[in-house]
């Protein structure tokens, strides 16, 4: 069982890795692509297309270490363990370890054979990976509707409909979202054979094994799937830039310039701009066409005074661009930020397919020193 599940973990890594490199070759060309972030589904503040898929490669660099770590569980030797009590025989247990490509023994006979927690560790490490990526595929499908028009995906990635002849569906991304309710029944699934079975050498503990292959093997073809779907997906940059200018989620920068330019604390600030949006939107306007008698009126209605800043200043503040510009911090959204932020990924990822081959090379050493044993 150990040695079947390896393999699928070290499987499912190398599909991941292979999805980090496409998040990553993408990120570097949308590191000055603006749209939308949103928070609660509404636009928030502009981000950089870049900032977003770096932000999901952190989270799908920590599913990868994650199954590293459960590689590191699951691949330790049971062999001499026997029954459950040891063998009488002088076994060199290391020796057998070593020939069998594990990295180290389960050390206590009994536990080596009554305890099977590496399984619903490991396919709770699938499950989550398979969940992430049912969020990215979330946000990807809402992009792809004809009321946003973000992305859209090729014709190899998409789906007919049966009779409206307009129609062209992203069922890609629905089947990747769909592989998340199947990862998560079979990580319950092997938590539920597992809670009332007896600690020692009973059978119900093969069958743990079931729920994990059947995982492991659509997780597998879901990775794929999804990475060929993030080298896919096209960006309709003017819109995704048009919806950050139109959609007040400039404010927040309107604020901060109130803030440093006007010398108004942040709560002032606020009541501000919120007076203000109030107005603009209630007259019919989006963010774009905000002006600055429409900033002098909210400013007089609300903290009583006037002249805050120049019309320059309004309307780099209501620049998307400026917006992601002045997010210049560890980890922001700025395009300096971006390309700061891709090096330390890919020096991540480095580490982590150097780890995966050096894995695999050490399985097939062990391999070949047991054809040649001297038995």
């Amino acid at each position: 069982m150990r040695v079947a599940v390896r393999e699928q973990i070290l499987e499912i890594i190398g599909a991941t890795l292979t999805l980090r490199e496409q998040l990553l070759a993408r990120a570097a060309e949308t590191t000055e692509v603006v749209f939308p972030a949103y928070t609660h589904s509404q636009p928030a503040q502009p981000i950089t297309f870049a900032h977003y898929l770096l932000g999901f490669d952190h989270l799908i660099g920590r599913d990868v270490e994650r199954l590293c770590r459960a590689f590191a569980e699951t691949n330790r030797s049971p062999l001499g363990a026997a029954a459950i009590g040891g063998t009488g025989f002088p076994l060199n247990r290391e020796r057998l370890a070593e020939l069998s490509g594990f990295d180290g023994l389960v050390v206590n006979t009994y536990d080596a054979i009554a305890s099977v927690d590496y399984l619903p560790e490991t396919t709770a490490a699938v499950a989550l990976l398979m969940t992430n990526i049912s969020r990215m595929s979330q946000d990807l499908l809402v992009w792809s509707m004809f009321e946003l028009g973000f992305v859209e995906l090729s014709n190899t990635m998409s789906t007919t409909s049966s009779i409206m002849p307009q129609k062209k569906n992203p069922g890609v991304l629905e089947k990747t979202r769909a592989y998340a309710n199947e990862s998560i029944g079979q990580a319950n699934s092997t938590l539920i054979s597992l809670k009332a079975v007896p600690y020692g050498d009973v059978g119900e503990t093969t069958y743990l094994a079931y729920p994990f292959l059947g995982a492991a093997s659509n997780a597998a073809d879901a990775i794929h799937l999804f990475a060929a779907v993030i080298d896919d997906i096209q960006l309709n940059d003017q819109r995704m830039y048009q919806v950050a200018q139109d959609s007040f989620c400039t404010m927040t920068e309107l604020a901060d310039t109130l803030v440093r330019a006007a010398g108004l604390s942040f709560r002032q600030a606020h009541e501000v701009v919120s007076t203000l949006v109030r107005a603009v939107y209630e007259d019919g306007r989006h963010a774009g066409q905000i002006t600055l008698s429409d900033l002098e009126t909210a400013a007089s209605i609300t903290v009583g005074k006037s002249g805050l800043l120049t019309n320059e200043a309004l309307v780099e503040a209501l620049d998307p661009q400026t917006n992601v510009t002045r997010r210049d911090i560890l980890g922001g959204t700025a395009p300096k930020q971006n390309h700061d932020d891709l090096s330390r990924q890919r020096a991540l990822l480095d580490e982590q397919t150097t780890w995966f081959h050096k894995t695999r090379d050490r399985l097939a050493a062990a391999k070949d020193a047991r054809a040649t044993v001297d038995r």
